[in-house]
């Protein structure tokens, strides 16, 4: 399978495409649910299966990791924003 390559776009390109295709942000969405269900004592060993799919469904496109670092942060802020957590 041959990836798409994202690496001549920004440094924003893999988080834009997350965020604004439905099939990648159920993956964003599923994950801050599993991080907010722990965060309130609630193991529930999903964490490494949802990251797993999350990193599969992104295996498709070929980034940075200047882009894998947007990414990460721009989900951090939806989950504070989302959740409300300072």
């Amino acid at each position: 399978m041959k990836k798409i390559d994202i690496t001549k776009y920004s440094d924003k390109e893999l988080s834009l495409l997350v965020f604004n295709t439905e099939e990648l942000y159920k993956h964003v969405e599923l994950f801050c649910d599993v991080i907010k269900a722990e965060d309130g004592g609630n193991e529930s060993g999903l964490r490494k299966n949802v990251l797993k799919n999350f990193s599969e469904a992104l295996s498709a496109y070929k980034s940075t990791a200047a882009q894998w670092k947007v990414l990460r942060e721009d989900i951090l802020q939806h989950y504070r924003e989302e959740w409300h957590v300072a």
